[in-house]
C-alpha cells in the first residue's frame, strides 16, 4: 500500500503496525506539531523537545502493536510523548527536590503582560522556569493533572507538588512581565 498525506489515520495505524516506515513518516508528520508542542512545554530549548519528541515517536512506534483503538489515537499517542518528555527530565535532572511543604500560597498568574504575549513567546517564558516548576507547571495548568497524580509522576508528595506550583506561578509572572517590557516596549 501507498502512503501519503491523505491516507486515513487507521491506514497509517495499519500500515505501522506492520512496520512500513512510509506509514511511520506520515503519522509522524501528521502528529508532528501537535506533539512538539507538547516537548516545548517541558524542554529548555526547541533542540531537548525535539530529542523528546523523537524519543516519543519512538516509543509509540514500538507500542503501536498494543494499540487497542479504545478512545483517541492522539490521546494515546500524546500520553506516550508526554511519558517520554517526563522521562528524559527526570534522566537530565542532577537531584531531585523532595522537601515537603505542608503550607503553600496558590499564587496566581495575573498580569497585563501575560495576556499580550503570543504563543511563541509563552514557551520562552515557560522554558526559564527551573525544571521541576516547568514540570508541575506544564503538568498541572496545562495538561490538567491532579497534585496527586503529579506526586505519583514525579515521584514527589502532594504538598510539593502544590508549592512548586505556587513558586512557578510567582516566577513565571515575573519572567513575563520581564519579557513583555524587553520584548514589546522597544
Amino acid at each position: 500500500m501507498k502512503y501519503s498525506d491523505q491516507s486515513s489515520e487507521q491506514d497509517l495505524i495499519l500500515g505501522c503496525q506492520k512496520g512500513h516506515s512510509q506509514a511511520q513518516r506520515f503519522l509522524y508528520k501528521r502528529f508532528y506539531s501537535k506533539m512538539k508542542s507538547v516537548c516545548m512545554r517541558y524542554a529548555r530549548d526547541p533542540d531537548e523537545a525535539e530529542e523528546m519528541l523523537n524519543s516519543g515517536f519512538l516509543k509509540v512506534f514500538n507500542a503501536i502493536n498494543r494499540y487497542e483503538a479504545r478512545g483517541s489515537f492522539e490521546g494515546w499517542v500524546r500520553r506516550i510523548v508526554l511519558n517520554s518528555a517526563l522521562e528524559h527530565i527526570r534522566r537530565q535532572v542532577k537531584y531531585r527536590e523532595t522537601l515537603t511543604f505542608d503550607t503553600y500560597h496558590e499564587g496566581s498568574v495575573s498580569c497585563d503582560a501575560v495576556e499580550t504575549l503570543m504563543v511563541e513567546d509563552l514557551y520562552k517564558v515557560i522554558q526559564k522556569l527551573p525544571t521541576m516548576q516547568r514540570m508541575v507547571f506544564c503538568l498541572n495548568l496545562l495538561e490538567g493533572y491532579t497534585h496527586k497524580e503529579i506526586g505519583e509522576l514525579l515521584s514527589i508528595p502532594a504538598g510539593t507538588s502544590k508549592w512548586h506550583l505556587s513558586e512557578a506561578k510567582k516566577q513565571f509572572s515575573k519572567l513575563a512581565k520581564t519579557y513583555y517590557s524587553r520584548s514589546y516596549q522597544k
